[in-house]
């Protein structure tokens, strides 16, 4: 029996973090939908969202393609990947909250956000899975959890 490939979101602005997440997604068997921009990730989120296994974002990445309001609560970037999340992910019209336990947030900005979300997102943030881009061992905590996924 032929085993079906996942989708998993893959969101980062760094072109060469984006290839090396990506690299990992497939030797665990999986499909990344590539995005480095806020654009491409509303395009690919509305285009795949009803077909997604898992979500793998950056936290800080530029804020173009935001709101005003959306701007002023990505914390100078260092959110951006956050807000897109609430926005999109647990908020949006295409909204698919049952993803928070099926999403990794890879980035070196984790204590920062624990540090300013409100209560409510708090306890939404305590369900994903994090991984520090700093940690010697992430690529093995990615493939960890990417399993998890599928």
């Amino acid at each position: 029996m032929i085993k079906k490939k996942r989708n998993i979101l893959v969101f980062d602005n760094n072109h060469d973090i984006l290839k090396d997440i990506a690299q990992n997604v497939i030797i665990i068997g999986a499909n990344p939908i590539m995005c480095d921009s806020i654009y491409v990730a509303n395009d690919m989120w509305i285009e795949h969202y009803n077909n997604l296994s898992g979500l793998i974002i950056d936290l800080m990445m530029p804020v173009d393609g935001f709101s005003s309001s959306q701007i002023s609560r990505s914390n100078d970037g260092h959110a951006t990947g956050w807000v897109w999340f609430i926005d999109n992910v647990i908020n949006g019209e295409n909204g698919r909250p049952s993803l928070v336990k099926n999403t990794i947030f890879f980035s070196g900005y984790l204590t920062d956000l624990e540090q300013s979300v409100s209560h409510d997102e708090r306890m939404l943030l305590a369900n994903v899975k994090k991984i520090d881009k700093a940690e010697r061992k992430r690529w093995i905590m990615l493939q960890k959890y990417v399993k998890q996924l599928l």
